[in-house]
């Protein structure tokens, strides 16, 4: 049996919703991993592992992760090399629209992560061009892995538009959620604060590459961090940046969604 429901992943109706969504091409799966919550928390390692790395800063305190598939628990690396298989691979192209795209095995930035009480993760967008590899990034996929969560636990991820505060779409990390969504300069995204009260959040981030550049936008190695309008570290230039991107991608969605209305089949839409 599968850790995860590929067969719902590719169902045709998805490409659609995906493809359409705002503020911009997303999925939200629930209970998209099959493996059991019990077993996926007692393979998870405790906070004082010494496999974890600590990821913290200004932008994403209280954060840890590990990278390396030789040390991460077998039932989390079975799940990660499901999810790095051809038969996902070809239905995560079929859903975005996004051909021939392969995963990183070096697991840069991704891997199985882990924020405790406080952390959360400011909106960005992310890097597009790895350290190791010369691919261009496409597609991030998410798989939260907190049994317990509840409301108020804090940790949800937050989708939004280019220079806004609030989140257009928040998903709550419980257990076997999947988010996927395109890569660009326009997928900013974060995590809102754990609460002190709550279990640390667990997640497994994977990341996937194209051989060839995106036509529109393949982008550059920084992480670009977006704060509230009157954040004094923003500066000018950036701000002016944001106000001409967030005009274009106006434009864009509307073009983007007459073109896929024209012919739904195009496979550059994504």
């Amino acid at each position: 049996m599968t850790l995860f429901d590929l067969d719902r992943l590719e169902d045709p109706a998805l490409i659609g919703h995906y493809r359409l969504a705002e503020p911009f091409p997303h999925v939200v799966l629930e209970d998209f991993a099959r493996a059991a919550g019990a077993d996926v928390v007692g393979a998870f390692p405790d906070l004082d592992w010494d496999g974890w790395s600590d990821r913290s800063s200004p932008f994403q305190p209280n954060k840890r992760s590990c990278r390396d598939i030789d040390r991460i628990p077998p039932l989390l690396a079975q799940m990660i090399h499901e999810l790095s298989a051809p038969r996902f691979l070809r239905a995560i192209s079929a859903l975005t629209g996004i051909a021939n795209m392969l995963p990183d095995p070096f697991l840069e930035g991704g891997g199985i992560q882990c924020t405790t009480a406080g952390g959360k993760l400011a909106p960005h967008t992310d890097f597009h061009l790895p350290p190791t590899l010369r691919l261009f990034r496409r597609a991030n996929v998410l798989v939260f892995l907190n049994p317990e969560w509840k409301p108020g636990d804090g940790g949800e991820l937050g989708l939004f538009n280019l220079g806004d505060d609030v989140p257009v779409v928040s998903v709550a990390p419980r257990f076997g959620t999947c988010v996927i969504f395109t890569t660009d300069h326009r997928s900013v995204h974060g995590v809102s604060p754990v609460a002190e009260t709550a279990a640390p959040r667990r997640s497994i981030a994977l990341y996937y590459y194209t051989v060839e550049p995106a036509e529109v936008f393949s982008g550059d190695r920084r992480t670009y961090w977006y704060g509230p309008p009157d954040n004094p570290d923003r500066t000018a230039t950036e701000r002016a940046r944001l106000a001409a991107m967030k005009g274009a991608l106006r434009g864009a969605k509307l073009l983007t969604r007459i073109a896929y209305r024209v012919d739904p089949q195009r496979p550059d839409l994504g």
